[in-house]
């Protein structure tokens, strides 16, 4: 059965985590400014009965390579920023260890 929900990065002139909604051809984004996305990762809430009841976790990138955050979305309302965020204490790879994720 193929998924409703697709979630992706943009990095154009602004980074942008969205969410695609496959049924309707709505979108929605998170936008990071003068940030850079890695992959959005998804991680199911426990318990969950929606497909898109749990989290992306994505690692974001200073343009100016000066630091990085880890931040932690929604996944049902991508739109509405993060609901935490790490600071990373140096600039890191935009890639999430597969051991952070179940």
């Amino acid at each position: 059965m193929p998924n409703r929900y697709v979630y992706t990065v943009g990095n154009g002139h602004v980074g942008a985590i969205v969410k695609y909604d496959t049924e309707t051809g709505r979108s929605w984004a998170n936008e990071l400014g003068d940030r850079v996305a890695g992959e959005a990762v998804f991680i199911p809430a426990d318990g969950g009965t929606n497909e898109d009841d749990g989290w992306l976790m994505s690692i974001l990138s200073e343009r100016s390579g000066k630091g990085s955050q880890l931040v932690v979305l929604d996944a049902g309302d991508v739109a509405a920023g993060p609901v935490a965020t790490v600071e990373l204490p140096a600039a890191r790879t935009s890639r999430i260890p597969r051991f952070l994720v179940r």
